[in-house]
């Protein structure tokens, strides 16, 4: 998955999560944060992982 999608991804956790709050959806909010650590943990890993290639690359 391309960083893009995963922002895209994340934008959309981040609506379930607003939507979690105003309905006091307390373990789906708590859900919605872990998931949303993984795709930030994702994301990071995707910038290193693009970051090695182009240093090997140079």
């Amino acid at each position: 998955m391309s960083e893009d999608g995963f922002q895209t991804l994340k934008r959309r956790i981040l609506q379930i999560l607003d939507k979690c709050r105003v309905e006091s959806l307390t373990i789906s909010e708590v859900h919605a944060n872990s998931f949303l650590e993984v795709i930030n943990n994702l994301i990071v890993e995707q910038k290193q992982k693009l970051q090695e290639i182009q240093n090997k690359e140079e």
